[in-house]
């Protein structure tokens, strides 16, 4: 790998309600503005994949 490169991880989250519903929202990002996605996004440094989820959720 180059030094230049980057990992990026990047962690999504399924919530359902008893009805089997999925919680979505809308994209306001760049990458895929307007779209519909579950909740998610990239791990920040030294970040746990649990920690990132609910940060994401907030």
């Amino acid at each position: 790998m180059a030094e230049n490169q980057i990992v990026r991880v990047g962690v999504g989250i399924w919530v359902t309600n008893y009805r089997n519903q999925l919680l979505l929202g809308k994209r306001l990002s760049e990458h895929g503005n307007g779209t519909w996605a579950p909740p998610g996004g990239h791990l920040e440094y030294a970040e746990t994949p649990l920690n990132c989820a609910v940060r994401e959720l907030e």
